[in-house]
Parts: structure tokens; sequence; C-alpha cells
């Protein structure tokens, strides 16, 4: 079994598209990590539930999943898509998020010790659905005032950090 959790620990750029059927990616368990993962790409795929979920099993804390050079992550068309990867991940490098046909997704990663700018951030406003409620969540180091901003036109995204209170 450890030939498996480290089968994928050199994975620079994911892209999966077009798998209409496929519900999961690739399951990441306890001791597996994607330490190079830079890009992450998924695109069309209809019945995608989660990208990364974690072992079924119930641990006695919450599992922060680091993604230490994810960069990029661009997501489109996943209408069953609710998570990325369990409840929490980590991607302070990250650098571009694109979210857009996404409309059940409710978390994306969490982005605080980056010395840099927050992510530009691009989705697609819904009215009421899911990309105005997702939980963005940053680390001390990123002030909670500091939203993502728009690719195209700089303003402030729909992605902002949840207001405290």
């Amino acid at each position: 079994m450890a030939g498996y959790y480290s089968s994928f620990r050199s994975l620079q750029f994911l892209h999966h598209d077009y798998c209409p059927r496929v519900i999961l990616v690739l399951p990441l368990y306890k001791y597996m990590a994607l330490p190079e993962l830079e890009t992450l790409e998924i695109v069309c795929c209809g019945d995608l539930r989660e990208i990364f979920p974690l072992n079924p099993r119930p641990e006695k804390q919450e599992i922060v999943k680091q993604f230490p050079r994810l960069r990029r992550i661009h997501l489109h068309n996943l209408p069953m898509l609710h998570s990325i990867c369990g409840r929490m991940m980590s991607a302070p490098m990250l650098e571009t998020l694109i979210v857009t046909g996404c409309p059940a997704l409710r978390r994306v990663p969490a982005v605080g010790g980056r010395l840099a700018q927050p992510p530009t951030v691009v989705c697609e406003k819904t009215g009421g659905t899911a990309s105005s409620g997702l939980g963005w969540r940053r680390s001390t180091t990123l002030p909670s005032s500091t939203p993502g901003t728009h690719a195209t036109t700089g303003r402030p995204s729909c992605l902002e950090a949840p207001s405290s209170g």
C-alpha cells in the first residue's frame, strides 16, 4: 500500500474533461499528498461530486489537506460538485481561481500564508446560488477584508471573505 500513497507525489498538472459519469477524481487517504500539484483543471464532468475525497472513515480531528504548490484552479460546468477536497484544504500559493457552472460548490481553498496579493478570482454570479455562498477562508496573515479581484475588471469578485459576526 505504500506504493499507492506515493504514486502521485510528482503530479504537477491534472486536467480532466468531458467525463460525464465520473463521480470522483482521486481519493486522498490520510498519508497521501499531492505536494507538486500546480494546476487543477476539471471541465464538463456532470456527475462529479468531489475531486479529492478523503478517507471515508471518520477521523478524530478534521484533516486539512495541504497543496503547497497549487497555483491555478479552473472548474467549469460541474453542476454536482460540492467540494474540491473534503471540508478543508490549504493552497497558500494559489494565484488564480476560476469557477463557472458549479452551483453546488460551497468551499474554496484557504489561501493564508502567502506574502503576495490574494488570488485572482473569476466566478459567475448566479443570483442566490452557491457562488455567492462559497466559504472563502484565509489565515491571519491575509486580512479577511481583502477579497480576491475579478481578472478582467479588477473589482472585488463574488468570492469574498465571509463577514465575522
